[in-house]
């Protein structure tokens, strides 16, 4: 269950080369029924 936060984005068995080795962060909605994704709730204060 995704809120309207900057989530952490982490691809099923796979992670993101973007950033040199960071995880995805996308600014989107995602849904909780997207198996190819899982949503953390992490609000980055840095983005703040």
């Amino acid at each position: 269950l995704c809120s309207p936060w900057i989530f952490e984005v982490i691809r099923n068995g796979d992670q993101s080369t973007l950033g040199q080795g960071r995880h995805i962060f996308l600014v989107k909605y995602l849904n909780h029924e997207n198996e190819f994704f899982r949503c953390l709730v992490h609000k980055r204060e840095d983005l703040q």
